[in-house]
C-alpha cells in the first residue's frame, strides 16, 4: 500500500469520526484509490508470471475468497475448545469471583399508575432527544433524514413537541384498554 493511500484513508477515517461534511467525497475518492490500486497490483501479478503454474495460481488468489479459520479458541495450554465452552468457562470464572448475581427486588421497578395520564412533553426534553440523533444510521426512503432532524432541531422542536404531547391522550392505552381512541 502506498503511503499516498494510508493518508487518503488516515483522511477518511478522520472525516467520518468528526462528522465532516466532505466525509462522503474523501470516500469515494479513497474507494476508487483503493480499487485503482487493487486492479493494478492484478495487472502486475499477472503479467509479470512467466509460469503458467504461477499465473493460474495468483488468478485463483484473486478471484477465490479466502478459507474462513476454525472458531474454534486456543487457550494457554495450547489445547483448543469450541466458543460455547469458552464462553461457559468465562461465566464461571467471573461467577467463582463475584459471587452469584442476586435477583432484582421487586422495589427497584417503578410502579406507574393506571390511572395517572402520561407526562407531557417539554421542548427541552425534546431539543435533547433530537440531540442524541446518530447520523450514521440509515433511515428508509420514506423517512426524514436523521441529519436534517439535528441540523434544525430548533426550529421543529416546537411543532414536534406540538404534535407527540397531542398524540399522548391517544396513545395513553392504560386508561382505556385499548391503543388508539
Amino acid at each position: 500500500m502506498s503511503t499516498s493511500l494510508q493518508k487518503l484513508i488516515n483522511a477518511r477515517d478522520k472525516a467520518r469520526k468528526n462528522k465532516c461534511k466532505s466525509f462522503k467525497v474523501i470516500r469515494a475518492l479513497t474507494q476508487r484509490r483503493i480499487r485503482s490500486a487493487k486492479r493494478s497490483w492484478v495487472n502486475t501479478q499477472l503479467n509479470s508470471n512467466q509460469n503458467t503454474k504461477q499465473w493460474w495460481s495468483t488468478l485463483r488468489s484473486v478471484t477465490q475468497p479466502p478459507k474462513t479459520p476454525s472458531s474454534d479458541i486456543q487457550n494457554v495450554e495450547g489445547s483448543t475448545m469450541t466458543p460455547n465452552t469458552f464462553c461457559d468457562r468465562l461465566n464461571k470464572y467471573y461467577i467463582s469471583v463475584g459471587g452469584d448475581p442476586k435477583p432484582l427486588s421487586k422495589t427497584s421497578v417503578p410502579e406507574i399508575s393506571a390511572s395517572a395520564p402520561l407526562q407531557h412533553l417539554s421542548l427541552g426534553e425534546i431539543k435533547q432527544l433530537l440531540s442524541k440523533l446518530d447520523i450514521t444510521k440509515a433511515t428508509s426512503s420514506e423517512d426524514f433524514p436523521t441529519w436534517l432532524s439535528l441540523e434544525g432541531r430548533e426550529d421543529i422542536c416546537v411543532p414536534l413537541c406540538d404534535i407527540i404531547n397531542n398524540m399522548l391522550p391517544l396513545l395513553d392505552f392504560r386508561t382505556n384498554g385499548s391503543a388508539l381512541r
